[in-house]
């Protein structure tokens, strides 16, 4: 191609990025007199949607991090809804680009295969179709995301820039809630979302960290994030969830007995993470003993088993019962369950009542034992 050819080439091209660029900016305007939300969404998805195009490994990043986020919204919709979009984008541009080098196990695929193609079957026999098709939306995320995780990341490299974004995270994570904490800030009215799962996932996270502290080359860096251990073991304390305290109390116990060579390098390295976690673990307890007491004890002097989760246990059977052969349909024990309840022998049904009645003092009391755990 000659000289003259391809400056006219990238003459064109920049006339189509100046017209792109002028007619987003348009879009974005009229959305942000319309609702500012959706503005912000708009230009976003402008800026993201050719990130997925043209550097598509760069998407997974944005997922794992909108993860952690999954609680905030832009214009009442959640983003990781609004992630999985690029995620189908991203995938589809590597399988365009190049042929995937993931090896999938048969059986792992044909489980998963299996399993959306009866939740999508369960359209012809749900109780609820606007349940199932709430529970549809939700599943195909959820694929999305297995599929840009499994396509993208691609060596040890990737992994360990994903641990690290997901570090990052989970310190802020940690920060809030422990901030939140201290403030006074009700469990149940923080931004950052449900404690029980915030809890759960800083579990995941924290061995995350510890994986990235084992390979750390410099005594600074691992020290860092030792320390780093230690706020996101504390985060799970100022939670306040029952479930993540012992699954954290679980992870110390095998990281305690997990040989020194295996993930430290050293007795002395072991020792300082434990210091370190022991440390945040105590201050921590300390501050927030009276809570965790009395939570413990409630749930343990509350009719029902397992904080109220035993009575839902019994509806489920109850509900199978009366659809052995097909069951409630995909997602139709939600809409279903009150009714269930109320039918079930054995439930402590006033105290889920209570649950129904947000912003009152008798919801503020049984929430935390009946509602969330």
């Amino acid at each position: 191609m000659s000289t003259a050819q391809l400056q006219i080439n990238a003459r064109a091209n920049a006339v189509l990025l100046v017209g792109a660029a002028l007619a987003s900016a348009i879009v974005v305007g009229a959305l942000a007199a319309w609702d500012p939300r959706v503005a912000v969404a708009a230009c976003a998805g402008v800026i993201a949607i050719p990130v997925a195009v043209l550097r598509p490994r760069l998407v997974v990043y944005l997922l794992l991090l909108t993860i952690f986020a999954s609680a905030f919204t832009v214009g009442g919709v959640t983003l990781n809804r609004l992630a999985a979009p690029l995620a189908v984008i991203a995938v589809i541009s590597v399988l365009l680009q190049s042929r995937p080098r993931v090896q999938f196990s048969r059986l792992t695929l044909a489980a998963i295969t299996g399993y959306a193609m009866l939740a999508l079957a369960s359209l012809a026999w749900t109780v609820n179709v606007g349940a199932t098709v709430n529970s549809l939306a939700s599943l195909s995320i959820s694929l999305a995301y297995m599929g840009a995780f499994a396509l993208l990341v691609r060596d040890g490299g990737d992994v360990r820039t994903l641990f690290w974004v997901g570090a990052v995270c989970s310190i802020a994570l940690g920060l809030w809630w422990a901030a939140s904490y201290a403030l006074g800030v009700s469990r149940y009215a923080n931004a950052a979302g449900d404690p029980n799962f915030i809890a759960a996932l800083q579990v995941v996270a924290l061995l995350m960290v510890l994986a990235l502290a084992s390979h750390a080359r410099t005594p600074a860096r691992r020290v860092s994030l030792y320390l780093a251990v230690a706020i996101i073991a504390g985060s799970i304390v100022a939670t306040l969830s029952r479930g993540g305290l012992v699954a954290l109390l679980v992870a110390v116990i095998l990281i305690a007995v997990t040989p020194a060579s295996l993930l430290f390098g050293s007795r002395r390295r072991k020792f300082a993470l434990m210091f370190s976690v022991a440390g945040g673990l105590a201050l921590l307890l300390a501050f927030a003993w009276g809570d965790l007491s009395s939570r413990f004890a409630q749930g343990l002097n509350e009719p029902g088993v397992a904080a109220g989760r035993g009575d839902l246990d019994l509806a489920a059977i109850h509900g199978f019962q009366d659809h052995p052969v097909l069951g409630l349909g995909f997602g139709g024990f939600m809409p279903s369950s009150l009714g269930l309840l109320r039918t079930t022998p054995g439930v402590q049904l006033a105290v889920h009542l209570r649950c129904l009645a947000p912003n009152t003092a008798e919801y503020l009391r049984s929430a935390g034992t009946f509602c969330t755990g």
